[in-house]
C-alpha cells in the first residue's frame, strides 16, 4: 500500500468520525456548547522579597487576578506564615504582619498561601 493511498484512508476516517457527510442534498450535525465563566487565576511571583526591617503594615505587594465572572474577589491567607504577613480586609494588599517580621522569620524562606475567592 504506498504512503499516499495510507494517508487518504486515514484522513477519510478521521473526516468520518468528527463531521456529517451526504451524497446529495444537505446535511447538519448537533453539538452542546457548554459556557461558563472564564476561570479565576490568582498572578503571583515565583518569590517575593520583604525587607525584614519593614514595619508593620509595609505594603509588599498588590495581588492581582484575571478571569473569573466580574464580581469581586477576596483575598486571604490560608496557610503557611500568617503571622509576619496578612492581607487587611476589604484590600488586594500584601503587607508586612501586625508585629514586624519576627527575627526568627528573617534571612529564611516562609511559605505563605494565598486564596483568591470570587463570590
Amino acid at each position: 500500500m504506498s504512503k499516499s493511498y495510507t494517508k487518504a484512508i486515514l484522513y477519510a476516517g478521521c473526516l468520518a468520525l468528527v463531521s456529517s457527510w451526504a451524497i446529495a442534498g444537505s446535511v447538519s450535525s448537533s453539538t452542546s456548547i457548554i459556557t461558563r465563566p472564564p476561570p479565576l487565576v490568582l498572578s503571583m511571583p515565583v518569590v517575593i522579597w520583604a525587607d525584614c526591617q519593614w514595619p508593620a503594615g509595609q505594603e509588599i505587594m498588590q495581588l492581582a487576578t484575571v478571569g473569573g465572572d466580574g464580581n469581586p474577589v477576596t483575598y486571604t491567607i490560608t496557610g503557611g506564615d500568617m503571622t509576619d504577613f496578612k492581607i487587611p480586609v476589604g484590600t488586594n494588599s500584601l503587607q508586612v504582619g501586625p508585629n514586624g517580621i519576627a527575627t526568627a522569620s528573617c534571612n529564611i524562606s516562609n511559605p505563605i498561601t494565598i486564596t483568591a475567592t470570587q463570590q
